[in-house]
């Protein structure tokens, strides 16, 4: 199962000592607890595609996907229902007020497939400038590269703790839109996979997935 290994608290590696964690992470763990299929984690390097990794078979399983219109339309994979729903949202200077009718330039992970497809859906004259990872996409707002950028709340307030991020913010009415995480496989794998997969996801409770976000997010 590959994993992006820089979207705490989704999920990290740190790669000095071989440790992984996050919320998707513990979800995947319950889901293995309860179907009985047995994961083995690989870790995706910042700026990697996690579908080419799945179509080249060095995963067989992607997790962290933003479910939308293109991956349901993509018919070389398979998707699952979604195993989290997050919220998306704008980080930008303090003081700043987000104005839809405006035209930004925003920055966003250049492996963020999910979060590039919604904007150039639904806001086509932003000028989108990709990075590598999400601590770049706030550099890049700092130094006036870019105006905001756009990013799951959970993965936004992480990063805001950080206190050389201290004159940026959640921008003020930015529930932008849903975020729904979901796992892929390559559609040359075997169906049952997904289904078994599917069942699982529809079984988890409510509970214990709040129990996990709370243990990264409190």
């Amino acid at each position: 199962v590959g994993f992006f290994s820089d979207r705490y608290p989704f999920s990290e590696y740190d790669d000095a000592n071989g440790t992984m964690k996050g919320i998707a992470i513990d979800i995947l763990k319950l889901i293995s607890e309860k179907s009985g299929l047995q994961f083995e984690f690989v870790p995706i390097p910042p700026g990697t595609l996690s579908l080419k990794l799945l179509h080249e078979g060095n995963i067989e399983l992607a997790t962290g996907l933003v479910l939308n219109r293109e991956r349901m339309n993509d018919h070389s994979i398979r998707i699952s229902s979604p195993y989290f729903h997050g919220q998306m949202v704008a980080v930008g200077p303090k003081g700043e007020i987000f104005d839809s009718s405006r035209t930004y330039r925003i920055a966003v992970p250049a492996d963020a497939k999910g979060i590039i497809g919604y904007i150039k859906e639904h806001h086509p004259t932003y000028t989108l400038l990709t990075y590598k990872s999400s601590p770049e996409c706030m550099e890049a707002i700092l130094n006036n590269e870019a105006d905001i950028m756009m990013q799951n709340i959970h993965i936004v307030s992480a990063l805001l703790q950080h206190p050389q991020y201290d004159n940026l913010t959640i921008l003020t009415t930015t529930n932008i839109a849903e975020e729904n995480y979901s796992i892929a496989c390559d559609a040359t794998q075997n169906p049952l996979l997904m289904s078994i997969l599917n069942k699982t996801i529809a079984s988890l409770n409510k509970d214990d997935i709040h129990s996990i976000v709370l243990n990264y997010t409190v």
